[in-house]
């Protein structure tokens, strides 16, 4: 026996998360990021592997008209189609 087995393998899954601090490698602050390993050990769990994620940072602070336009740019370049209000 194998023990548990992710039924979900071989399909990707697309995240778009927003955050009002800026948790991105660059930032100093990627220690604090527990939304992006959270979602890597659960959907690997149900056997997904390939997991894009696009994140929009910075939304609480000055300039996050800015990232929300660049996130959104990111997740179109993906193939994503968004509907935005």
């Amino acid at each position: 026996e194998q023990g548990a087995s992710g039924l979900l393998a071989g399909r990707p899954a697309y995240a778009v998360i927003t955050r009002g601090f800026d948790y991105s490698p660059e930032s100093g602050k990627a220690q604090y990021n527990h939304l992006e390993p959270h979602l890597q050990t659960l959907l690997g769990f149900m056997g997904i592997e390939d997991l894009s994620i696009v994140a929009a940072e910075g939304m609480m602070l000055p300039g996050a008209e800015e990232r929300m336009k660049a996130g959104l740019k990111a997740a179109t370049a993906m193939g994503l189609g968004l509907v935005t209000a």
